[in-house]
């Protein structure tokens, strides 16, 4: 299996997983992409979700209480309850797939070739980000394609891909994985 394969797997699982929740309740899925210890090299995606139910509670809060928008989608937001993780320290097979598809790609660079001549690696770092984003965007969007929203949620939610910091390519993101319809108040709140 490759770690595309791998990754897309590993989502639709998760997000069927969540059927055993309050679908009504959740609004939206989240597939934050990062890197384990800011090491490209360990592309590592979260697989979440947020409900209408916390955006409630965190706009009801008596202190500093966010715009409706920044509660409903920015991630800090969310509840974090217990996100799957994808190819971190705790998923070896991910780990392992993922730096199999990093070395077939021509990308791999040692720690001591980025010891040694980090701004050489840079472009390398670059262009496993970009792969690993495009990646996980076709995960989202195959959540879609393939029916998986609608069986566990009964209804088309948006699947939000974003890194912590939030962009103006994400909304790009957005769009490409999602139906527009979907994240146009979404591309609103990250291009605001």
């Amino acid at each position: 299996m490759t770690f595309p394969e791998y990754l897309y797997a590993r989502t639709a699982e998760a997000v069927t997983g969540f059927a055993e929740l309050d679908v009504d309740d959740i609004y939206a899925i989240s597939l934050w992409c990062s890197y384990y210890e800011d090491d490209t090299r360990r592309p590592t995606l979260a697989v979440d979700y947020n409900t209408d139910t916390q955006v409630e509670q965190v706009l009801s809060a008596p202190k500093h209480a966010p715009e409706a928008d920044e509660a409903r989608w920015n991630y800090a937001y969310w509840l974090q309850g217990m996100p799957v993780e994808i190819g971190g320290p705790q998923d070896p097979t991910g780990l392992e797939l993922g730096r199999e598809w990093i070395k077939r790609a021509g990308l791999w660079y040692s720690d001591e070739q980025e010891a040694s001549d980090f701004e050489a690696t840079l472009p390398l770092g670059s262009s496993i980000a970009r792969r690993f984003e495009a990646e996980c965007i076709r995960a989202g969007r195959r959540l879609h394609d393939e029916g998986v929203i609608e069986k566990v949620f009964g209804r088309p939610i948006p699947v939000l891909v974003h890194e912590l910091e939030y962009q103006p390519h994400h909304a790009d993101w957005a769009i490409a994985g999602n139906p527009p319809e979907l994240v146009a108040d979404y591309v609103a709140w990250v291009l605001h």
